[in-house]
């Protein structure tokens, strides 16, 4: 491993950046608030909430199933197209990616379809102003705001639906939101919760790993690793207890203000270079992280490995599935063999920040 350096500080063996978050009290407060979305109903997981949606306006004729096209971008997380697939829905994909100047074809949709769009990064969201053009021809139009659930891509939603996972930019067990802009009526919830022991277990695992090295790294992987399954097989439940008491006592203020710092901090100590290009988010304040588009596959897989060396655990988001049929869709598929993220929640340190732009600036410097 390349040894791990900052010129102010002495780096700790067990440092590392980046992956699944671990228990984070310290962001949760006394005061019980009330939740962002006062009018949507909590799952355990974004595409459990969706599921919910689809049956719901199924069972209220407003889709039907044997006849109406589900259209999902071919840039997104296949485990949100997955459950409609096995459920015989009929799933289609567009080119839809953050550099597409993707609009509404015409004669693409029919009236009753669904149209997902999503919101990538908390920057855009391809395809919004053609919305009411779909809508007025009968087309349900539903936003995915994984990316930021609490931005203002998501509050100044003119969609009939949106949904999020919760649990990609906030420290849950698991979560998922499901709520109506034109406030259309929505599915009930779900009595039953959802049981996080396994990944509540994780997380507190992970903590004590980081924090003293008192707890094996393989076991809380493993554990994650089975959390992940047992929630993929309980995807529409209501959110867990946990989950949702963090969600109403988290310090979002404090959550968002360091995210925003750390973003920016990012983004001023590493600059554009023959390797990379920084892709700027068009609202800063809502950057999930720091999104890295390389020259060539090649490249982004040399950075990575460059980076895992350094405990340093960057994303791509998202793993190709072969069903989608890439080679259709150049737009995602190029974004997707090129692209790199970078974490900048709350879980990191001005320090933390600094450690990785030297990291990246290392790299840069050996290979422009």
């Amino acid at each position: 491993m390349t040894n791990l350096t900052h010129k102010s500080v002495s780096i700790d063996a067990l440092w590392e950046f980046g992956s699944d978050f671990h228990y984070l009290p310290e962001f949760m407060t006394e005061i019980t608030r009330e939740l962002p979305w006062q009018d949507g109903n909590l799952y355990s997981t974004g595409r459990g909430a969706l599921i919910e949606l689809i049956e719901f306006l199924e069972r209220n004729c407003e889709f039907k199933k044997d006849q109406s096209v589900i259209w999902i971008p071919a840039y997104t997380c296949y485990e949100l197209a997955k459950p409609l697939v096995e459920n015989n829905y009929r799933v289609a994909f567009y080119d839809g990616s953050p550099s597409s100047d993707w609009n509404l074809p015409d004669k693409l949709f029919s009236k009753g379809d669904i149209w997902i769009l999503c919101n990538y990064f908390g920057s855009v969201v391809p395809g919004r102003e053609t919305t009411k053009t779909a809508q007025d021809y009968g087309v349900i139009v539903i936003e995915d705001h994984s990316h930021a659930p609490l931005g203002v891509l998501s509050r100044n939603s003119n969609a009939d639906y949106c949904f999020a996972s919760l649990r990609k930019t906030l420290p849950l067990a698991d979560g998922g939101i499901l709520w109506s802009p034109a406030e259309r009526p929505l599915p009930s919830s779900k009595t039953e919760r959802y049981d996080p022991s396994r990944r509540v277990a994780a997380m507190l695992g992970k903590k004590q790993y980081l924090e003293n090295g008192t707890f094996s790294k393989e076991i809380y992987r493993q554990w994650l690793t089975e959390a992940e399954e047992h929630l993929g097989n309980n995807i529409h439940l209501n959110i867990s207890e946990f989950s949702k008491r963090i969600l109403t006592n988290l310090n979002y203020s404090q959550w968002n203000e360091i995210r925003i710092r750390n973003s920016n901090i990012l983004a001023e100590n590493i600059r554009n270079n023959s390797s990379f290009k920084i892709i700027k988010n068009l609202i800063p304040d809502d950057a999930m992280g720091i999104v890295l588009h390389f020259c060539n596959q090649e490249m982004r897989d040399t950075f990575r490995d460059y980076l895992i060396n350094l405990k340093i655990y960057t994303a791509v988001l998202w793993p190709l599935h072969p069903s989608v049929g890439f080679d259709l869709y150049p737009s995602a598929s190029d974004f997707r063999s090129k692209m790199v993220f970078l974490p900048t929640d709350a879980r990191y340190s001005i320090v933390d920040i600094k450690i990785v732009s030297e990291a990246i600036s290392h790299f840069v410097g050996e290979n422009d």
